[in-house]
């Protein structure tokens, strides 16, 4: 526990610090909350400037205050896709960031693959071949939960190759697994 919450609890009880965290949690909240009411098509601009930027500068203050979530970095990635139809350099980093946090993380997966999937001809290749190895791990354990993932993506190219890369998992899943010769 850090000192200044150390200090708020012993000087004002536990209020104080449990306040904090579900102020924490309700700004997460509000963040899965937009992106959760979000059509299925992830829309490619936005009109409202402020709001972005005041997304945006809470999204900062919630990575400091977790720095062990992705979950602020996509959602930055999400609000950076807002601001033109184009993907910008800021939304790919923030990508990036998420992957180095929580590489192969549950909570992330479905969406962060669906963004990619979403936004694929604008990826770089290394966040494409992480996004490939998400799938390659996560499949095998939450491929019924991610089945209907490339029937949402609605750009051309990322589509294709959501449905071959799922088409893939499902046909390397349904293969018996080669084992050794017994040497006799």
């Amino acid at each position: 526990m850090s000192q200044g919450v150390k200090g708020a609890a012993s000087r004002d009880g536990w209020g104080v610090p449990i306040c904090a965290l579900c102020t924490l949690g309700a700004v997460g909240f509000a963040t899965m909350a937009l992106l959760l009411t979000s059509s299925p098509e992830l829309p490619r601009r936005a009109v409202d400037v402020q709001t972005l930027d005041g997304l945006a500068s809470k999204l900062a203050w919630q990575s400091r205050w977790a720095p062990a979530d992705a979950g602020p970095e996509l959602s930055r990635a999400y609000v950076e896709s807002l601001r033109s139809p184009a993907l910008s350099e800021t939304a790919i980093a923030a990508i990036r960031r998420s992957y180095h946090i929580e590489p192969f993380g549950p909570d992330a997966t479905a969406w962060r693959l669906r963004f990619i999937f979403e936004h694929w001809a604008a990826m770089p290749s290394d966040v494409r071949q992480s996004a490939t190895a998400e799938l390659a791990a996560a499949f095998p354990r939450h491929g019924w939960a991610m089945r209907g993932l490339p029937d949402t993506v609605s750009d051309p190219s990322g589509r294709m190759v959501a449905t071959l890369l799922f088409d893939r998992m499902r046909a390397s899943q349904s293969q018996r697994p080669l084992t050794a010769p017994s040497g006799g």
